[in-house]
C-alpha cells in the first residue's frame, strides 16, 4: 500500500541500503539461526523468487536461509501451522485494487485462506474507518493511518514486480488491463 507524499513510506520503502539492513538485523538479535522459507514449484515464479531473494539475504546479510518446497495445497496448510517457518511468498496484484479487498490478509477476524497470521486491532480500526468514511478526506486519513501501522509492523514486503503485456484493439470497449485476462462487461464495437 503506498499513498503519495507519505513521509512514513518514503523513510521505509526501497532504500537499497545493505549496511542499514545489516544494522537492523543486528538490532533484532539475530545470531545466524536457520530461518525457513516456504515455497512451491506449482507456481514456478514463487520458487524462483524464494531462491533469488534467499540467495541475496545469505550473500549480502549473512542470513542462514533454508528453503522448503511444497505443493500448493501443502504450502497453504503450512501457513495455518505458524511454528516451523519464517518466510513465504504469494502474489497479488495491487493494480486497480480497492484497498479493502486486501483486508483478508491483515484483519484479525478474517477467515480467508490468504491471511498471514497477523492481528492488530488498530489496523482493523483503520479498515473500519476507511469503510465508514463519508468524505474523501476521511477515507484518505484512514488509509494514511493504515499505512503508518503497516510500516510500523511490517507484516509483509513487496519484493518483486511481475509485469505483463496486454494488447487489444481499439474497438474492444470497457476493457481494463489487469494481471489476469478478464472480459466481463467488455464488448466489441462494430467498425
Amino acid at each position: 500500500m503506498y499513498l503519495p507524499d507519505d513521509p512514513v513510506a518514503e523513510s521505509h520503502y526501497n532504500q537499497n541500503d545493505v549496511e542499514k539492513a545489516k544494522l537492523l538485523l543486528q538490532e533484532t538479535g539475530y545470531q545466524g539461526e536457520e530461518l525457513v522459507w516456504l515455497t512451491t514449484k506449482d507456481y514456478e515464479y514463487m520458487y524462483d523468487i524464494a531462491v533469488s531473494v534467499s540467495d541475496q539475504l545469505e550473500k549480502k546479510l549473512g542470513m542462514n536461509i533454508k528453503i522448503e518446497v511444497y505443493d500448493w495445497a501443502s504450502l497453504n496448510a503450512k501457513w495455518e501451522d505458524a511454528p516451523g517457518w519464517h518466510f513465504t511468498q504469494t502474489a497479488y496484484s495491487s493494480y486497480n485494487y480497492f484497498p479493502l479487498t486486501l483486508q483478508s490478509y491483515w484483519a484479525c477476524d478474517t477467515t480467508s485462506s490468504l491471511r498471514c497470521g497477523y492481528c492488530n486491532p488498530e489496523v482493523d480500526a483503520a479498515y473500519d474507518a476507511a469503510a465508514a468514511a463519508t468524505t474523501d478526506e476521511e477515507e484518505e486519513a484512514a488509509w494514511r493511518d493504515f499505512q503508518r501501522l503497516f510500516w510500523e509492523d511490517l507484516t509483509n514486503i513487496k519484493i518483486v514486480d511481475t509485469p505483463s503485456l496486454a494488447l487489444y484493439r481499439k474497438n474492444l470497449k470497457n476493457y481494463d488491463p489487469w494481471y489476469r485476462i478478464r472480459f466481463f462487461s467488455v464488448w466489441k464495437e462494430a467498425q
